[in-house]
């Protein structure tokens, strides 16, 4: 056992995979869950859209006598009476309704699948902020002692009263570093409360994702495909409205027993009149929802290309700050080197100063390298590059 327990501290220490914790936001994340369940539902419903309403049965006695309810032999119209009835609908009326539930079905599969996409581009993004964050924690120390050591410095070269005000700016720097560092700590652990609530498991260390990548276009999104199939679905809906206006019927037939006399049978049919206009008004909505079913389309549409164009130029904007801030921190560099150089009295002061303006341009790169995967990411959802299966 005591050979064995450094495997479990290695293993321990190893940051989760992305892939790992996206398959557990899929099993395991409520929302999903919750869709899953409706998708499987929905197979019923399929079902029972091509089924006939339950026939109904009826048991009855009528015409009683109220001076003597007992005695069913005072006239001919008393009897006992068993009755069945049966509606029946035309078809292709079912075949729409079927149609309609199957549509219903694949609208939830996409939504599934959009959900299981915007899941895991927020995995990614969290993962990128937290690297991110991680980066300048880890900078934002090293620039505090580069001013401790200015601080050091300043204590030992410079006359008392001009060293005490010094002192304490190094000191305001020092703190204000701190409190940078904390609150940057604090928005890992929300970071990670968000991953363990997406994930639906307990997480506290991922690894960095590698860069994805994304495709051309958005016409093939999810969320146009739910609307190309909300659009078939109205036209469902218009093609069930015509065939209501004509109305189904129901077929019902009897038994009557009857005391003294012979008994009978009744055969009857039902057939609704179309007299006030409803089911011409029902097509006329039909008809207007299918307007505004392909006007959402094209609403959805014009929303996603222009989101496209929009993460394309931030997407530029971001790889191109990269590019400038290392030139930037080439020529610090270069600046670092000459002062160092230079060998005289405050060179050390300088040298830690351009060092602290070097870190602040890597802070920047963190900043920017994040911002430019995590554009990445959503250019990779609004391409269809970021598959939710």
């Amino acid at each position: 056992m005591k050979a064995l327990l450094p495997f479990f501290i290695s293993i321990s220490l190893y940051a989760t995979g992305i892939d790992t914790l996206i398959d557990s936001a899929y099993k395991n994340n409520p929302t999903i869950k919750k869709l899953e369940l409706q998708i499987s539902s929905s197979s019923y419903d399929i079902k029972n859209s091509d089924l006939y309403k339950n026939p109904v049965l009826t048991l009855g006695v009528n015409d009683i006598n109220l001076d003597e309810p007992s005695k069913r032999d005072i006239e001919a119209m008393q009897a006992s009476y068993i009755t069945i009835s049966q509606e029946f609908t035309d078809s292709s009326k079912l075949e729409q309704k079927t149609k309609i539930a199957v549509l219903n079905k694949e609208i939830l599969t996409l939504l599934l699948k959009e959900q299981k996409n915007r899941i895991s581009k927020e995995i990614y993004k969290i993962a990128y902020t937290i690297d991110e964050l991680n980066k300048k924690i880890k900078l934002n120390e090293k620039k505090i002692n580069n001013i401790k050591k200015i601080k050091n410095y300043h204590d030992n070269h410079i006359e008392h009263k001009k060293a005490f005000q010094v002192t304490l700016q190094n000191e305001l720097m020092i703190d204000s570093l701190k409190l940078q560092i904390v609150s940057d700590k604090e928005m890992i652990e929300q970071l990670y409360a968000n991953l363990s609530e997406l994930t639906a498991s307990s997480v506290k260390s991922i690894e960095v994702p590698n860069k994805v990548k994304y495709g051309v276009g958005v016409e093939h999104h999810t969320l146009l495909m739910i609307e190309e199939l909300n659009i078939k679905k109205a036209q469902a809906k218009k093609s069930l409205a015509k065939e209501n206006e004509s109305s189904d019927y129901t077929l019902s037939g009897g038994y009557y027993k009857r005391e003294g006399f012979d008994d009978y049978v009744n055969i009857a049919l039902k057939i609704p009149l179309n007299i006030y206009s409803k089911e011409s008004n029902d097509l006329q909505i039909a008809f207007k929802e299918l307007d505004i079913s392909k006007s959402r389309y094209e609403e959805q549409k014009n929303r996603l290309e222009k989101l496209y164009k929009i993460e394309l130029s931030k997407n530029r904007v971001f790889k191109e700050s990269i590019e400038y801030t290392l030139k930037i921190i080439e020529h610090l560099e270069k600046q670092k080197e000459l002062i160092g150089n230079q060998n005289t009295k405050d060179s050390l002061i300088e040298t830690l100063d351009m060092q602290n303006n070097i870190i602040e341009n890597r802070i920047k790169i963190a900043a920017f390298e994040k911002q430019s995967l995590s554009s990445d990411v959503e250019l990779a959802y609004l391409t269809s590059a970021l598959k939710g299966e």
